[in-house]
């Protein structure tokens, strides 16, 4: 992830908002977080992949961000 980022990528760190943690262990949104702030991802959203999900519409922005700097 980080060299997507480092060579002008966008990286999106995903996690299962659903998963049940074990005691003493991060969230998985706190894992996400923790790559953001490491910037080894540029973005975090659950792993939800229908049609207007978070994921989706942040995909969709990179996408027109791309598109428009071409």
């Amino acid at each position: 992830m980080k060299m997507v980022n480092y060579n002008g990528g966008f990286s999106i760190a995903v996690y299962d908002p659903d998963k049940i943690r074990e005691k003493d262990e991060d969230t998985p949104r706190d894992v996400a977080i923790k790559l953001v702030v490491q910037e080894r991802a540029k973005y975090i959203a659950p792993a939800n992949y229908t049609s207007n999900s978070e994921l989706v519409k942040i995909i969709k922005l990179i996408i027109d961000n791309i598109s428009e700097s071409v």
